[in-house]
């Protein structure tokens, strides 16, 4: 069957319009256990067995060679005792440079969780002179004893890079990934109106 030629050009443009899957890159950083810690606040206590953990989502694209601050989807670390998203953090600074094949070399990752009188500090870095992790309570600007408590490590940890689904573009079996119908399907739905008034027009010649 000869499609007429807006049923044609409308199934061009729609399938034209289909997204291609796309998957997230997502770094995921596991520090080494503390080798450090000072428990001078009762209402944060460190152990060495923590660490600084945590992973950072960024949009599919080719991220090897790169040397800047990311543009982070999302991110979310923990020093043992607080966690770090962008539900509580005031001030994040996500810097990284990758080599060829999108491995982290260098970073410096600062995320400072504000609160009335002091704050919640998480850092991993290799580019400062004091380079390594650390997980930091500070309890207040007016303490003058039992004021903080931290874990820290000289040593950074490693990267894992990774690739999840994009839920809008690639949701996976079994998953809804809402209500509006994809191109492809608006495509067929149209092509299959489009097609009646052709069929009807073949049985009346008949």
């Amino acid at each position: 069957m000869k499609l007429p030629a807006p049923a044609a050009l409308a199934l061009t443009v729609l399938l034209g319009l289909a997204p291609l899957a796309q998957a997230n890159v997502v770094y995921t950083y596991t520090g080494n256990t503390y080798a450090a810690v000072t428990n001078g606040s009762p209402n944060a206590t460190y152990q060495a067995s923590e660490r600084v953990s945590g992973s950072i989502t960024l949009a599919d694209g080719n991220w090897a060679n790169f040397g800047g601050t990311l543009a982070a989807l999302a991110y979310d670390f923990f020093d043992g005792v607080t966690h770090y998203n962008a539900g509580n953090v005031n001030n994040a600074s996500l810097f990284m440079m990758t080599d060829a094949t999108g491995a982290p070399t260098r970073w410096a990752i600062q995320l400072l969780d504000l609160l009335p009188s002091g704050w919640n500090r998480l850092e991993t870095d290799t580019m400062s002179s004091g380079q390594g992790d650390l997980g930091e309570h500070f309890e207040g600007f007016s303490c003058t004893v039992g004021c903080t408590s931290s874990g820290r490590n000289g040593v950074v940890g490693t990267w894992t890079v990774t690739h999840q689904p994009n839920p809008v573009t690639d949701p996976g079996p079994g998953t809804n990934p809402g209500t509006v119908p994809e191109p492809q399907s608006l495509a067929l739905a149209l092509l299959a109106l489009l097609a009646l008034p052709v069929a009807g027009s073949g049985r009346r010649r008949r």
